[in-house]
């Protein structure tokens, strides 16, 4: 299971690997309703509840 994390708030989305457009629509959504930047997806087994403090948005 993938997490889709909030670095400005409590929000969490989760789906299933096989599912991964779904959670980059509800990372979208979330996004888009609030403009908390950044929202990011983690690996559920190695996610560290710091990680939503330090972590960035890869560069394009």
């Amino acid at each position: 299971m993938d997490d889709a994390r909030c670095g400005e708030c409590d929000w969490v989305a989760s789906a299933d690997p096989d599912a991964d457009a779904d959670l980059n629509l509800a990372m979208i959504d979330h996004y888009y309703q609030t403009g908390h930047t950044p929202v990011f997806k983690v690996d559920a087994v190695s996610f560290d509840e710091s990680d939503a403090r330090t972590a960035t948005l890869p560069e394009e």
